[in-house]
């Protein structure tokens, strides 16, 4: 993926998270499609029959980045090394030469070792939905990164990654039997996400020749193919500021490039040689004839009020009393003794969105003395880069999130039952080992993950790495708001009164239990709920005492112990 971090104004991966996965030559993942064919219409094309580059189809990029606002972006905000120059664009023989070369050049922002050409149609063409294809051959060598890609003609939702960019293909130079996929969306970087997938070769073929690389484009679904055959479909995506299939329902333009170096296969080395170049023998874009496709989408503005401002909080200072068991799976990490990853989930699972990015956070995990130990070795630049989480179903209800933390330095941590649109907790952990509290509603009862988010948010403090974070004895309970003592001592008062009246309960019983009542009351309004809490245990002693069950239906002392004992327990704890 062109990762581009910064095009047009400065823009969570899922948010964290988008995960990576590959698929080899003969695989596909099949896509939805329609019921009839596609009726390929050409609406543009350019086979390079000429000797010259035609500059009514293409603009040639030049120099080592671009300006946000006042600020200058280097590198096109990706680490790239090479400054894209006019002489490294040539047509010859019929093909598109973008050639790289390691020679200096300067410009007012900086000098760089390497040149290197990139091409793009947003002057003279862009279309939204269609099959776009181009037949390239690649480069081999480490540091090299080719790539076909898109990105919207307007930027309709916002910044780079919420109005989209589409990668049809883009490869490693070190890795000659792979190329990738990927979609970047959701929101303003840095709170964008992306998914993406990779093709193997078949054995005998690589990069090096000549290969056609292509998408198949439609409201809701985007198809990959190299040499005609799908090996991805993605239906899945999303933005912040638009209804689905938005960003993905505008007209992008193409972009032809070789950068040198780079986050996503690195520095050239003392192997890579020079010049390398990508070889295009034709572009083309098609539209089905047959589609009767639905107009554009408009942005929306997630703060006018419309949207579902989600659930209140859960207030704090209420009585919560624990209706549940634990559902996390060995919160006291007794028995983990490894994690799982977005490939393969055990109990407790890890994310490190610095093993797809370099730039993001990376931490090693492992278990210390039945505690959980996160080595963090880079913060990234949003919380949810270093992930620990466990899958958990959790029925409707309100929960109460409970956890023994400690950092080296004190920070902050975030906690998110991811999916069930909880909100997001966020604990102020220090250096002793301190037990962290919150509450969350459940609207929908559900399949989620239990998310602890320990990569920096882009407003915390930068932390000198690296530091180790511990954590243990975790726990998500229900919880149900408990009445408050004096209300349930007033209701057991009438309760016992009434079943006095009614004969339910008699002789010396009802004197050892209204006498009982009255102290406790009396010395719960003198804030001494120790001593209400002992007269409570004695109406329950009395009410259990082996004589007194001829003085007591049998359904009425059961009702009256459950209370009791209910009571009494808010009262110890209200201590």
């Amino acid at each position: 993926m062109k990762l581009n971090k910064f095009s047009g104004s400065l823009v969570l991966l899922l948010a964290a998270s988008s995960f990576h996965a590959s698929v080899s030559a003969g695989e596909s993942n099949e896509g939805n499609g329609g019921d009839s064919e596609p009726d390929w219409q050409m609406t543009w094309n350019d086979e390079f029959d000429g000797d010259e580059l035609d500059t009514s189809k293409w603009r040639i990029d030049i120099g080592n980045g671009f300006y946000d606002g006042d600020e200058w972006i280097p590198g096109w905000g990706n680490e790239e090394l090479q400054s894209y120059q006019e002489d490294n664009v040539t047509v010859e023989d019929g093909k598109l030469i973008l050639e790289a070369r390691e020679e200096q050049v300067s410009d007012e922002h900086g000098d760089y070792d390497y040149t290197s050409g990139k091409v793009l149609t947003d002057e003279s063409f862009s279309q939204a939905y269609g099959r776009f294809e181009a037949k390239m051959k690649l480069p081999e060598g480490q540091g090299y990164w080719p790539a076909f890609w898109m990105m919207p003609q307007d930027d309709v939702y916002g910044g780079w990654a919420a109005s989209g960019e589409i990668d049809i293909m883009e490869n490693r130079g070190s890795e000659t039997d792979i190329v990738g996929a990927a979609i970047h969306y959701g929101d303003l970087w840095p709170d964008n996400t992306y998914t993406a997938e990779e093709y193997y070769f078949p054995d005998g073929q690589s990069t090096t020749e000549f290969n056609e690389y292509a998408i198949e484009w439609e409201p809701g679904e985007i198809r990959w193919y190299v040499n005609d055959e799908l090996y991805s479909t993605k239906t899945d995506w999303y933005t912040e500021y638009g209804e689905y299939p938005a960003p993905f329902d505008q007209e992008f333009h193409m972009i032809l490039n070789l950068a040198v170096g780079g986050w996503y296969g690195g520095d050239p080395d003392e192997t890579t040689e020079f010049p390398g170049q990508v070889e295009v023998d034709y572009v083309r874009a098609y539209e089905d004839a047959n589609a009767e496709h639905p107009p554009p989408g408009e942005k929306i503005d997630p703060d006018n009020g419309d949207e579902d401002e989600g659930l209140p909080p859960v207030d704090e200072s209420a009585n919560w009393t624990e209706v549940g068991e634990n559902l996390i799976e060995d919160g006291t990490f007794e028995e983990t003794t490894e994690f799982g990853d977005e490939n393969d989930s055990l109990v407790w699972n890890i994310f490190n969105m610095g093993d797809h990015d370099p730039n993001a956070g990376t931490a090693d995990f492992s278990i210390e003395d039945n505690v959980l130990n996160a080595t963090i070795n880079q913060v990234g630049w949003a919380w949810y880069h270093i992930q620990l989480m466990q899958d958990v179903t959790v029925p409707e209800g309100t929960y109460k999130v409970e956890f023994d933390m400690r950092s080296d330095y004190d920070r902050d941590v975030y906690v998110e039952l991811a999916g069930a649109e909880a909100g997001i907790l966020d604990f102020e952990v220090s250096d002793a080992m301190e037990t962290q509290t919150g509450y969350i509603n459940v609207e929908e009862a559900g399949d989620y993950s239990m998310l602890f988010g320990l990569g920096r948010d882009e407003d915390d403090p930068q932390l000198d790495v690296p530091y180790d974070v511990q954590l243990d004895n975790v726990r998500l309970v229900e919880v149900e708001e408990g009445k408050e003592p004096a209300d349930m001592l007033e209701a057991l008062e009438n309760m016992t009164a009434e079943y006095k009246d009614s004969g339910d309960i008699s002789g010396p019983l009802v004197n050892q239990l209204g006498n009982s009542l009255r102290q406790a009351d009396h010395h719960y309004s003198s804030e001494r709920e120790e001593q209400a809490a002992k007269f409570i245990d004695n109406y329950l002693k009395h009410l259990n005492r082996g004589p007194n069950n001829r003085h007591i239906d049998a359904d009425v002392k059961s009702e009256l112990n459950s209370y009791a004992e209910e009571l009494a327990g808010q009262l110890k704890n209200a201590e």
